[in-house]
C-alpha cells in the first residue's frame, strides 16, 4: 500500500518536511522537562521511521533499518517518554548527577538526527524490480570455514581460564586481537557461504555451522553478549537477503525472545566465577525480582549520555572531532600508540569521554556513549545534520548495490547490519575497524587464490511475503 503512493520524489518531500519540523522542535524546545513535547517527538519519529522502513524493506524486515530504528527508539525516546514520568531513577546510573532540563531538548535532537538519517537515505532509495543480473560471486567457503575453525581454536588457547570458567571480564589481552581477526574471517566466510547457499557441500555446512554455534554458545555462556549478538544478526541478515525473507510473524517471536534472552544473560553474568548457579538461572532470578521497565536497561542506560552531551557543549563547546581520532587510528596497527608517542596527546573516544566526565579517572567501568551525543560533542548541530544525512545515504547506497557489485559491497553493508542494534549506543565510526580489516583480508585471500571470483547470471526476485 505504501509503495503505491510513495515515489522517490514523494518520499524525499515527505521526509524533508518532517525533518524541518524536527529542526523547529529542537530550536524551540523548552529548557525544562515537558512530557507533552516529548510525546510529540515520539509521534513524529514513528510516523517517519515506520513508513520508511516498511517501504524500503520490501518484505524483508531483517535489515539495517528495522534493527537500527528499534534500538534508536529505546535508547533515545523510551526513557524520556515512558520511564522518566514513572521512575526517573529506575537505574542507578540516573542517580549520577546530570541536568534534567536537557531531557526534552536531547529528545528533540535525537528526532532531528533520525530525520536527517532517513532523508539522506531517501535520496538514494530505488524501487527494486525483477532484473537479469550478471553477479560476481566468489568461491572459497570451505577454505575460509577451515580458517575460522583454526582461529577459534587459537582464541580458546589464548583467552585464559578465567574467561572459559565464566568470567566475562576475564579474557586475556592477546585474545582481543585474535577475536578481531576471527570476527573479520567469520564475516567474510558467512558472506561467501550464504551467497552460494545452494552450492555448499554437506562437509562445508557441518564445519561452518559447528564453529558458529560453538562461538555463539561460548560468548553467551560467559555473558559477553557483543560478539554473539553481532554474529547472530549477521547470519539472520544474510539468510534473509540471499536465501529468503523471514515472515513477520516469526520475526516478532524471534525479536521478543532475543531481547529477553540478551537481557537475562546481561543480568546473570559475573566476573567472579565462584558465584553459584548458571548465567541463565542467575539472570532469570534477577529479572523476576526487577521492575518490568528495568528489562530495557541495556538500552535506556545510554540515554543519560545524550543529555550530558548537550549540557557539555553548551558550557564548554564542541571538540572539533577530537573524540574521533582514536576511531580513525584504530584500523592502523599500533596507530593509536604511535600517535600518542609522537604528539603526547591523551586521546579518547566518546565512551571514555563520558565516563571520565562523570567519574574523572577513577571509574572501574565505562558508561558507554550515545550515537547522537557522540556526533554532537564533536561537531555540534551542523555535524548532526550532515553526518546523520551522510550515514543514511551511505547505508542505502550500499544496500541497493547488494547482489550487483563486488565483495566489498557485502562486507560494508553487512558490517553495518551487524552493528545496527549496537550503533545507537556507540560511536559513528565503531564499525570502521571491522570494515577495513575484512576488506583488506578479502583482498589478501584473493591474491593467494583462497577466494576466487566467478560469474553467475540469474533473475533477481523481490517478493513481498504473504502472511
Amino acid at each position: 500500500m505504501i509503495k503505491k503512493y510513495f515515489t522517490q520524489k514523494h518520499l524525499i518531500y515527505y521526509n524533508i518536511f518532517l525533518t524541518l519540523a524536527a529542526l523547529f522542535l529542537y530550536l524551540f524546545s523548552p529548557m525544562h522537562y515537558n512530557h507533552t513535547y516529548i510525546l510529540i517527538t515520539v509521534f513524529l519519529f514513528l510516523v517517519q521511521a515506520v513508513p520508511f522502513t516498511l517501504l524500503v524493506s520490501n518484505g524483508n524486515y531483517v535489515n539495517f533499518y528495522t534493527l537500527f530504528f528499534t534500538s534508536f527508539f529505546f535508547i533515545n525516546f523510551f526513557y524520556a517518554s515512558v520511564v522518566y514520568p514513572i521512575n526517573p531513577y529506575l537505574l542507578w546510573i540516573f542517580s549520577v548527577p546530570f541536568n534534567h532540563d536537557y531531557i526534552t531538548k536531547g529528545t528533540a535532537l535525537a528526532l532531528l538526527a533520525s530525520g536527517c538519517f532517513i532523508t539522506g537515505a531517501s535520496f538514494k532509495y530505488k524501487k527494486n524490480n525483477n532484473l537479469l543480473i550478471i553477479s560476481k560471486n566468489y568461491t572459497g567457503v570451505q577454505k575460509t570455514s577451515f580458517l575460522i575453525t583454526l582461529l577459534f581454536l587459537l582464541f580458546l588457547a589464548v583467552v585464559g581460564p578465567a574467561f572459559l570458567s565464566g568470567s566475562f571480564t576475564g579474557a586475556s589481552t592477546i585474545s582481543t586481537y585474535v577475536l578481531l581477526l576471527l570476527t573479520c574471517v567469520m564475516l567474510l566466510a558467512s558472506i561467501l557461504y550464504f551467497k552460494q547457499w545452494r552450492y555448499n557441500s554437506n562437509f562445508t555446512k557441518v564445519i561452518f555451522w559447528s564453529v558458529n554455534l560453538f562461538y555463539i554458545f561460548l560468548f553467551l555462556r560467559v555473558g559477553d553478549r557483543g560478539p554473539a549478538l553481532l554474529q547472530i544478526l549477521l547470519l539472520f541478515g544474510l539468510y534473509a537477503v540471499y536465501v529468503k525473507p523471514i515472515p513477520k510473524r516469526y520475526l516478532a517471536i524471534l525479536g521478543i525472545s532475543g531481547i529477553l534472552m540478551m537481557q537475562i544473560i546481561g543480568l546473570g553474568r559475573v566476573s567472579d566465577t565462584n558465584v553459584e548457579g548458571t548465567i541463565v538461572s542467575r539472570g532469570v532470578e534477577k529479572a523476576l525480582n526487577s521492575n518490568v521497565l528495568a528489562l530495557t536497561s541495556s538500552f535506556i542506560v545510554n540515554s543519560r549520555n545524550l543529555y550530558v552531551g548537550l549540557e557539555y557543549v553548551d558550557n564548554e563547546g564542541i571538540n572539533y572531532g577530537e573524540t574521533y581520532i582514536t576511531y580513525l587510528l584504530s584500523p592502523i596497527p599500533f596507530g593509536q600508540r604511535t600517535f600518542i608517542a609522537i604528539t603526547g596527546e591523551h586521546i579518547t573516544g566518546s565512551a571514555t569521554f563520558f565516563t571520565e566526565l562523570a567519574f574523572s579517572n577513577n571509574a572501574s567501568f565505562g558508561l558507554g556513549t550515545n550515537l547522537v551525543a557522540d556526533v554532537y560533542i564533536a561537531f555540534g548541530l551542523t555535524g548532526v545534520i550532515l553526518m546523520f544525512g551522510l550515514l543514511g545515504s551511505f547505508i542505502e547506497n550500499y544496500r541497493n548495490k547488494l547482489q550487483r557489485d563486488g565483495l566489498h559491497i557485502d562486507i560494508i553493508y553487512f558490517s553495518m547490519l551487524m552493528y545496527a542494534v549496537y550503533l545507537p549506543r556507540a560511536s559513528m565510526l565503531t564499525p570502521l575497524n571491522i570494515i577495513v580489516w575484512t576488506i583488506a583480508l578479502s583482498y589478501l585471500l584473493r591474491r593467494i587464490k583462497v577466494v576466487l571470483p566467478y560469474y553467475r547470471t540469474y533473475k533477481l526476485k523481490f517478493n513481498n511475503l504473504k502472511e
